[in-house]
């Protein structure tokens, strides 16, 4: 293959993203339309059933349809009827197929019922071994669930209207989509709730929930507002959502379109599979997102909150045709959660918001895959839920405003929410509506930025000229998805000014000159993060002192900050500890922090020792995360003793449980057992402390994790305890239990059983993972076994390799050997003669 075949692939492919037999996935065919959908049941807890029938107001496409089929798995049919009357029906487990009538417009009404769906409906009830589980029920729909408990047409290329009648224990209250119509007892014993969602959707959207709950209550602009949470936490509740209301002021006014639904309701539920899901006018949220003054600290719900409202305009309003281009709903959602912390909490939040983003990007394109932001090759629908959909996706329309100016980029969104509310659209369809506000031809900025694999490493030079000239040097040195198109500022900062500069880069090696009156201090590129992709600024130390210390700009700081951590000279800790002890703004001092953990030696580890009693718990968690560092160092080690038992913030001291066991000294293991028993947020001490026997390595923590693995156990402990079992593989024990968990009943466990299998790169393993891989029932979990199979084998392959080598050199000496075993005996013989 050439390296311009190569390129090519590549970039339209991705690279170690698409596995074998993987093809192109199109927007299902739609040969009929569900008007409305009604749905009725009852829920009965103790045998996990629900009894249901769903009537189906359905048009058809093309009159000459002969039959349709509808989504439905693992149902027990009890009838189907087409406009009253009973009809034949063929089910094969996973559609119903029924003879279509002579006419346009039916009915089609099925009952049925189902015993403990194995996903989209979950039934949360107490067991024996969490005998203290509050009765629940939620769905989650998202991508292609809600066949598991709805018969449906169960694609997002198709929009509908919806109502949900359900019948739920008389203490229970439900929450579902649309107005509450109706609440009405059934008996002593029972209660109905009938909800009406009158605005089409798409049906991966419609949901309920059901539980005992506390339910708050306010207004925004006429329209109620609901915040259902777990009996008894209603006085978390305003932590978490007291800022619904200026969110939707925000969303409504940025975008032009008012929230356009009759209520929203935002509802807690306990083993929420995801932190929220935008379900229409609905959302569900993990009650781990409630929290408590403490965790207020430092832990805030704002992100998650905003960005599943924002859903209720991209992705709800205006929904993706097709899973291909889901980031019209996931990078808009992530992007505009980022724009409410700028207004929230200003630029430099929002700044420090996208390089964490950006990093979060870079980190999954280096550690896994990288792949466009919007391909059709995929196999299952959550291999692109991931970081290239979210973090990658908001980056570029952050660079997408820039490039056209935030008006511009706000009067394009309005349009294409305003064409395309209550139906679907795809990439283009935004392209379009970018260029008709504009007048420019954005095809290039969508073809590289969203149809292309990879990014930009952008390398940047600069100097100034004797004659008055700023010389400044790009190169791109991205290897194989060719050179991209990068226009970006630059701005040069002299004592009592600053100049910016426009320039847009499009070859491999390009160099501008730039008239200046005098010699810059030094130089800023990029501050406004128009380049989604990995950056790196070439400039002498006292450049990058200067900028650490004073820019304004939080992109062009950090990067300076990370970049000192080349020098290990007295100058830059001391230049990073004034950073760190200032009250600059929290995420710079972190990373001042983070640097002085990198470079080490007893100065940094007094600046950090005298940062860990820093007023901003952020910061404190930095310095915490930093003090990690220092291996077998008594000082890290006390001061971290001192965060753990006496930090106010919960984070604060999960961190210096982590960092306890990455110092590897051996009385840490006391400290982190004890730890175990400390109450916090999210059980974030004591996962912390099961990370850190994890990194401690000593045999002995292996009985602590391998018992904080069991059912019984807080889910994120059990998440924690499995994880950090990584470093202890080879012991038949821990290799046995992590066999056992690649089949647990959390997701998050099996994918850390897998992780810990990928760290070992064991090929014993093999087996295991390939069974994860063809039968777990779970997206997420089966992408990952794909690619830890793929480890395994190529590590294998490689092992061969590498033994094939040795044997070859082997044979190579042993002739060599032999040719002078050969001349030795020649001359011997010689000298005999």
């Amino acid at each position: 293959m050439s390296v311009n075949e190569r390129e090519f692939y590549i970039s339209r492919l991705g690279k170690d993203f698409v596995f074998p037999g993987y093809s192109p996935k199109y927007a299902r065919d739609k040969l009929y339309r569900i008007r409305h959908v009604k749905f009725e049941g009852e829920l009965e807890y103790h045998s996990k059933t629900l009894k249901a029938e769903c009537t189906l107001s359905i048009e058809l496409i093309e009159e000459s349809t002969s039959s349709i089929k509808i989504d439905g798995v693992n149902f027990v049919i009890h009838g189907v009827w087409v406009d009253g009357n009973s009809c034949d029906f063929y089910y094969d487990g996973k559609q119903i197929t029924i003879e279509a009538p002579k006419k346009k417009q039916f009915e089609v009404r099925i009952s049925y019922s189902m015993t403990n769906p194995q996903k989209g409906l979950f039934i949360i009830t107490p067991d024996e071994h969490y005998p203290n589980k509050p009765y629940q029920a939620w769905t989650q729909g998202e991508s292609e669930d809600n066949r598991y408990w709805l018969p449906v047409y169960d694609y997002p290329n198709m929009k509908c209207t919806s109502e949900l009648s359900l019948i739920v224990p008389k203490e229970q209250f439900v929450v579902s989509n649309g107005v509450l119509v109706k609440e009405e007892e059934v008996d002593q014993k029972r209660k109905r709730y009938h909800w009406l969602m009158d605005q089409p959707h798409s049906t991966y959207l419609i949901s309920f929930c059901a539980g005992e709950f506390d339910v708050l209550k306010e207004e925004w602009d006429g329209i109620p507002l609901l915040y259902v949470v777990p009996k008894g936490r209603a006085s978390d509740a305003p932590r978490s959502f007291s800022k619904t209301r200026d969110m939707m002021s925000f969303f409504s006014e940025f975008t032009g379109v008012k929230y356009p639904y009759k209520k929203y309701a935002q509802t807690c539920v306990y083993d929420f599979t995801y932190g929220g899901m935008e379900n229409i006018t609905a959302t569900t949220l993990t009650e781990r997102t409630l929290h408590d003054e403490i965790a207020h600290l430092d832990f805030s719900s704002d992100p998650l909150v905003a960005h599943e409202l924002a859903h209720q305009w991209f992705g709800d309003l205006v929904t993706c045709r097709d899973w291909s281009h889901i980031w019209l709903n996931e990078s808009f959602a992530t992007f505009f959660q980022a724009l409410y912390l700028r207004r929230d909490k200003g630029v430099e939040e929002f700044y420090y918001d996208l390089v964490t983003k950006l990093d979060s990007y870079l980190e999954e394109a280096s550690k896994r895959y990288v792949r466009p932001i919007s391909t059709k090759f995929y196999s299952l629908p959550e291999e692109v839920f991931d970081r290239h959909a979210y973090e990658k996706g908001s980056l570029v329309l952050n660079s997408l405003m820039n490039l056209v100016g935030e008006q511009n980029f706000k009067r394009a969104i309005n349009r294409y929410l305003e064409l395309y509310k209550f139906s679907n659209a795809e990439t283009d369809d935004l392209r379009k509506c970018f260029e008709e506000v504009t007048g420019r031809n954005l095809e290039w900025f969508f073809d590289e930025r969203v149809y292309r694999a990879g990014h930009p490493e952008l390398s940047v030079s600069y100097s100034y000229e004797d004659s008055q000239t700023l010389k400044i040097t790009f190169e791109q040195k991205q290897t194989d998805v060719g050179v991209f198109t990068l226009p970006l500022k630059v701005r040069a900062v002299f004592d009592s000014r600053d100049e910016w500069f426009s320039f847009v880069v499009e070859e491999k090696r390009q160099t501008f000159f730039v008239r200046l009156s005098e010699r810059p201090k030094y130089v800023c590129v990029d501050p406004e993060m128009s380049v989604v992709g990995a950056l790196n600024i070439e400039e002498d130390l006292r450049s990058k002192l200067l900028k650490a210390k004073q820019d304004p700009h939080v992109y062009c700081r950090v990067l300076a900050i990370r970049s000192l951590t080349k020098h290990k000279t007295d100058e830059v800790v001391d230049a990073l500890r004034e950073i760190v002890l200032s009250n600059a703004f929290w995420g710079v001092c972190a990373e001042a922090a983070r640097a002085l953990g990198n470079i080490g030696g007893e100065r940094a580890l007094n600046a950090l020792i005298e940062a860990s009693k820093h007023a901003d718990p952020k910061v404190r968690r930095a310095v915490a995360q930093a003090l990690g560092e220092f291996k077998r160092e008594r000082k890290a080690f006390d001061a971290l003793v001192s965060l753990l038992k006496s930090d106010v913030s919960y984070y604060v001291r999960g961190a210096a449980a982590q960092s306890l066991g990455q110092t590897k000294i051996e009385q840490a293991y006391d400290f982190l057992v004890e730890a175990l028993r400390y109450p916090s947020h999210t059980e974030v001490i004591a996962s912390s402390a099961l990370t850190g026997l994890g990194e401690l390595a000593l045999e002995k923590c292996v009985p602590v994790l391998l018992e904080k693995t069991k059912l019984g156990e807080p889910e994120m402990v059990r998440r924690a305890a499995t994880l950090a079992l990584s470093n202890y593989t080879g012991n038949p024990k821990v290799d046995e239990r992590i066999k056992e968990l690649c089949k647990d009943k959390d997701y998050a466990v099996r994918i850390n059983a897998l992780k810990v299998i990928e760290k070992s790169a064991d090929r014993r393993f093999l087996e295991v993972v390939e069974q994860v891989a063809s039968s777990d029932t779970d997206g997420r979990v089966v992408r990952v076994a794909r690619e830890v199979k793929r480890k395994l084998e190529l590590g294998a392959q490689d092992q061969i390799k590498e033994l094939r080598e040795e044997l070859e050199k082997i044979s190579k000496e042993n002739a060599k050997l032999r040719e002078e075993l050969e001349s030795l005996k020649s001359i011997a013989r010689s000298k005999q003669l």
